[in-house]
């Protein structure tokens, strides 16, 4: 895959998967933002890591709406907080109209707070879920009714 130039991304969280998502996406070419709390975060990062970090609280709508976002940008809501997740891709899809927004829940029941808002949601359980149905059970997801694993 060749280099992506020109596509903006601001990824919040720099936890392992947020710092993973960030330097990879750098690595091919993106405008990469990084923003967490704590500035010990950034440590995270590979070195090969070519885009901009800031330490701040993306739940400010001051430092939300001076973050480097606009229609044609991608930004990843990636803390360990999933309630913080919601709040800011919410916060996020208000200010940044058009923009592509993607939180990640852990819990499977919560996404349907994101129906009709225009969010996109990733949910790392059940992507396992799928995983193993496919892979070591061989059996589809359709075919495993809620409950029965």
């Amino acid at each position: 895959m060749g280099k992506q130039k020109n596509t903006k991304i601001v990824v919040i969280g720099c936890g392992r998967l947020g710092s993973a998502i960030a330097g990879t996406l750098s690595e091919k070419g993106a405008m990469v933002t990084v923003v967490d709390k704590s500035a010990d975060s950034f440590r995270r990062l590979p070195q090969s890591f070519g885009g901009m970090t800031q330490a701040a609280n993306a739940t400010d709508m001051h430092i939300a709406n001076a973050l480097p976002i606009d229609a044609d940008t991608t930004v990843f809501c990636l803390t360990s907080n999933e309630n913080l997740n919601i709040m800011i891709a919410q916060m996020v899809r208000y200010l940044f109209v058009g923009a592509r927004v993607v939180a990640r829940l852990q819990d499977s029941g919560k996404v349907c707070l994101f129906e009709g808002q225009g969010i996109e949601v990733v949910c790392p359980s059940e992507i396992m879920q799928r995983e193993i149905y496919t892979n070591y059970v061989n059996m589809p997801m359709g075919e495993v009714q809620d409950g029965e694993w």
